[in-house]
């Protein structure tokens, strides 16, 4: 997991999920919901939402 700190989701954020917490040594549970997890982000701070949030 401390190699995640840091890591900016977007592009090669999965790449990064996979060198991080991939194959024998890594977990299969918590990838996936890091990877979930970036793409809600993705969807919730659209633009759209993103000029909502700064107008209070």
């Amino acid at each position: 997991m401390q190699a995640m700190v840091g890591v900016r989701m977007g592009p090669g954020w999965r790449q990064a999920l996979e060198k991080a917490l991939g194959g024998a040594k890594g977990c299969t549970h918590l990838r996936e919901l890091l990877f979930n997890m970036a793409r809600r982000d993705a969807v919730a701070f659209t633009p759209a939402v993103a000029v909502e949030l700064a107008s209070g």
